[in-house]
């Protein structure tokens, strides 16, 4: 997308009434007659939760016709019999497009439902279509979980991006100026869109006053596009080619004069009219030089559709003889903006463009080159008339309020051009391209131009969910030569923590544990009052305050550990910050799992009942961990030795040892001892013995 600039193009737009909106002209009076067809709607209006009657405002003209209204202030009320006379207030762009394409309608308007999605009942349809207005001129917000509101946020969520140019009808010829040798076919595009989106199968009529476009009448694809071709004979001439489409025209559709220094007229109703492109080809001969002299409006050095071309302008032809260069020829641009230089001989020539006080070159105003004798040239002239204000809206990703080197450009931000004294410069309006910028400069041909020397300021309307971090607007003061830049800084606050919490992940009853938390803002914008929780610890574990973006900060919580808890205790730590510049918070959480270790266990031992001395006795020991965690075990013999092993939670383990029956011994009474440790340290010990009978 080309950086644009925005002043409207002359031509001559023949309209004839298409449909009849009323409009009011300042001091017309009236009278509200009452509602009708009109319904109940639930919704928000400054945080309360509020029930609204509304639908089409029946409204008499004095001395005219009843005609459909809504209202747009919902904060005060209206009476059936008050009167009301035209103001010159200008109405929101979000507005006027409900009501272009969601318009008031009365009882009896046929056929109903008059376009799809409408509620079968009119009045429900009215008073949804009343709450989109109210959204955008109080604020109101409906209750998506109704009928009626869910069908009003429909509607809301149907506006453009930019509804000022939604329903602004364009039509441009690619390539808008083109040079070829004689008898060699161009190729143009002719595009056709409406509120910047392709419009398929409109009919186009194409017209050329040197050569016939082939074919002369288009009708455009499911691009918006259509293409013609145009072929001259005859060298170093220029043919004017003429695009028409006969389009909708919206509301505040700004018609300018055919003639230089005219006054601006607004339309003020939807209108049927011709809507025109133009574009320019020059065909030349062997051994010669042609030029294009052509006003930059965007400054991108290329002549794009619109941009007018300059009569007038002076262009030099110089020879290299030798080591000087020699004045080959003077010329004088014409309509088309051209010049020619023909009978040329090949050779080293330069070409230049003088530039007139008060302009700013966009492109060299003299090239060098090398021209064979059987070959033709051509070259583009790029400037633009001085003073001129370039509008820069880029994201401020330091929020330090200066478009810094690496801060990218966005595109689609609707900016607006002021005087110092609060007036619209009425035409200099429009979205930023994919470089970020918007240029505002002077039709050549307008005396006194629109932007002479003195202080302006550029206005952005501000996108949802972003902060401006320079303010909507900013000011700027150019001089008569001067090219002035606003820079326009926004941020979209993208707030955003990660916690996470860390400690024992093991524990027995009646420890006292200590946890750590770290906090980290993953967020591009800072956020203050960051603090953490933790159930587990009651409740509130530490304000950490404010954290930059990127920064950590951390601290620790300590936690006895209660009895009573089962054998695996989760618990989720949070963290939260709220950003300082439209409110938004950040909310993070991390699970920790804490294993309570109870550790158990039971040994039982079974033997001979009956021996005699030196008798060797074989035991059966059954090693049994009744606990919930893996115990090390140690199982003393009776023989003095030791027996080692791992016994897992709920597994048993055989032992098998021998004694011998000493003398003297009546009974013999063989003891074996365990004792089970955890991961922790704990301890489980259980004991056994047996008895046996010497005889």
């Amino acid at each position: 997308m080309k950086k644009l600039r925005f002043f409207f193009v002359l031509g001559i737009i023949s309209w004839l009434i298409f449909s009849i909106p009323f409009v009011l002209a300042a001091g017309e009076t009236g009278t509200f007659t009452g509602l009708g067809p009109y319904g109940r709607v639930t919704g928000t209006l400054d945080g309360e939760t509020k029930t609204f009657t509304g639908g089409t405002m029946k409204f008499q003209i004095t001395d005219g016709d009843l005609v459909p209204s809504f209202c747009t202030d919902l904060r005060h009320h209206v009476s059936r019999g008050d009167t009301f006379v035209a103001s010159d207030e200008v109405m929101a762009c979000e507005i006027r497009w409900l009501l272009l394409h969601y318009p008031p309608r009365m009882s009896g308007y046929t056929p109903w439902p008059d376009q799809e999605g409408a509620l079968e009942d009119m009045g429900d349809e009215m008073v949804a279509r009343q709450a989109a207005v109210w959204h955008f001129s109080d604020g109101f917000d409906p209750d998506e979980n109704t009928v009626i509101g869910a069908r009003a946020w429909e509607i809301i969520n149907s506006v453009p991006d930019d509804p000022c140019a939604a329903d602004q009808p364009a039509l441009s010829i690619v390539p808008a100026s083109a040079t070829n040798p004689v008898n060699t076919t161009q190729v143009f595009t002719v595009t056709v869109t409406r509120g910047g989106e392709p419009v398929s199968g409109q009919q186009v009529t194409v017209e050329a006053d040197l050569g016939t476009p082939t074919p002369s009448t288009l009708t455009t694809d499911e691009n918006g596009q259509a293409t013609f071709t145009l072929t001259y004979d005859t060298p170093d001439t220029t043919s004017h080619i003429t695009a028409t489409a006969e389009m909708l025209l919206p509301v505040g559709t700004i018609f300018v004069g055919t003639e230089a220094n005219k006054q601006k007229l607004v339309l003020g109703q939807q209108t049927l009219g011709d809507v025109h492109a133009y574009a320019v080809a020059t065909w030349t001969g062997t051994g010669s030089v042609s030029s294009l002299s052509f006003d930059d409006y965007n400054m991108d050095g290329v002549h794009d559709n619109g941009e007018p071309l300059l009569e007038g302008w002076t262009v030099r032809l110089y020879r290299q003889v030798g080591e000087s260069w020699v004045l080959h020829a003077t010329r004088t641009t014409d309509s088309a903006g051209t010049v020619h230089f023909t009978g040329l001989s090949a050779g080293t020539y330069r070409i230049e463009q003088s530039l007139p006080s008060g302009w700013y070159a966009t492109t060299p105003l003299d090239v060098e080159f090398t021209l064979a004798a059987d070959e033709s040239q051509s070259f583009a002239f790029g400037q633009i008339k001085l003073p001129v204000i370039v509008g820069h809206v880029f994201q401020d990703s330091d929020r330090d309020g200066a478009h810094d080197e690496g801060e990218p450009p966005l595109s689609g931000w609707e900016l607006q051009l002021y005087r110092e004294n609060g007036s619209i410069v009425v035409g200099m309006q429009g979205a930023t391209g994919e470089d970020g910028t918007v240029i505002f400069s002077s039709h050549p041909d307008r005396n006194p131009p629109e932007l002479g020397p003195g202080t302006y300021f550029v206005q952005e309307s501000l996108q949802e969910g972003w902060y401006a971090t320079t303010g909507i607007s900013q000011t700027v003061t150019v001089g008569a030569g001067e090219v002035g830049h606003a820079w326009l800084g926004n941020l979209h606050p993208e707030p955003s923590l990660a916690i996470e919490k860390s400690g024992p992940t093991m524990a027995h009853e009646g420890d006292v544990l200590t946890f750590s938390y770290t906090v980290t803002n993953t967020g591009n914008v800072p956020l203050d009052g960051v603090a953490v929780d933790d159930p587990q610890l009651d409740g509130r574990v530490c304000l950490l305050g404010t954290l930059e973006p990127g920064e950590t900060g951390s601290c620790e919580g300590t936690y006895p550990v209660p009895a009573g808890l089962g054998d695996e205790v989760g618990s989720t730590a949070s963290a939260s910050g709220t950003e300082p510049y439209m409110g938004g918070e950040a909310y993070a959480e991390d699970t920790h799992t804490l294993a309570i270790l109870r550790p158990d266990l039971e040994i039982t031992a079974t033997g001979p009942a009956q021996a005699h001395e030196g008798d060797t006795l074989t035991y059966q020991i059954s090693v049994h961990n009744t606990g919930n965690t893996s115990l090390d075990v140690t199982l003393s013999l009776p023989d003095g030795g030791e027996w080692n092993g791992t016994v897992g939670s709920g597994e048993t383990v055989q032992v098998e040892t021998t004694a011998t029956v000493p003398a003297g011994a009546d009974p013999y009474v063989a003891s074996f001892a365990a004792t089970g440790t955890d991961a922790l340290g704990g301890e489980a010990t259980d004991a056994a013995s047996v008895g046996t009978d010497v005889l």
